[in-house]
């Protein structure tokens, strides 16, 4: 890597007097990468609907990196909802980003679709890197609230949307089946 940087960087005749430079110098902000973001995410803490949560407002939160640098905590006193935004009808295969933390603090959470359809419930996997499928759903057009019962209260990060490309225009949703 240094090699490079000197290849590219170190032009003999930029240090002279008058000298032009081929590229803007190095500095520690080109070096550093920017906050996580993952494809195709709708960040919770910015959707959550009619609940005081409780934002966590750090990059790092106990060793994991958080989406956008924040998440939510999702109280275990009842339901809440969550909106998924979509610019257009279509399935995707939806998955949910939670903090990954010990078992004591998250034990499971009940998603419910739009339509008041139990779609999964997913429980806690300490080896599952935080990463929960929670199954193949249709999202209309605009706001979709999806409805949350958490056992325990539980930091929410954000839901990971994979467009399915050969959904039929009337595919239902289909719960994930290892859930």
């Amino acid at each position: 890597a240094y090699s490079t940087l000197v290849y590219w960087y170190a032009d003999p005749q930029a240090a002279q007097p008058g000298g032009r430079r081929l590229f803007a110098p190095l500095t520690l902000d080109n070096l550093t990468p920017g906050p996580l973001r993952i494809a195709g995410a709708v960040e919770v803490e910015d959707h959550v609907v009619g609940v005081e949560e409780r934002v966590l407002k750090e990059q790092y939160a106990d060793g994991n990196e958080l989406s956008g640098q924040r998440a939510v905590i999702i109280p275990d006193t009842g339901p809440v909802q969550i909106n998924i935004p979509s610019e257009t009808e279509r399935v995707v295969h939806l998955t949910l980003r939670m903090h990954q933390l010990r078992a004591r603090y998250f034990d499971k959470v009940e998603i419910i679709d739009p339509d008041g359809r139990p779609l999964t419930t997913i429980k806690y996997d300490r080896h599952g890197g935080g990463l929960y499928p929670v199954g193949r759903v249709r999202l209309k057009a605009g706001d979709n609230l999806f409805t949350v019962v958490c056992s325990k209260r539980a930091v929410f990060d954000c839901w990971i949307l994979q467009d399915v490309p050969d959904a039929e225009p009337d595919e239902a949703a289909e719960p994930n089946e290892a859930a």
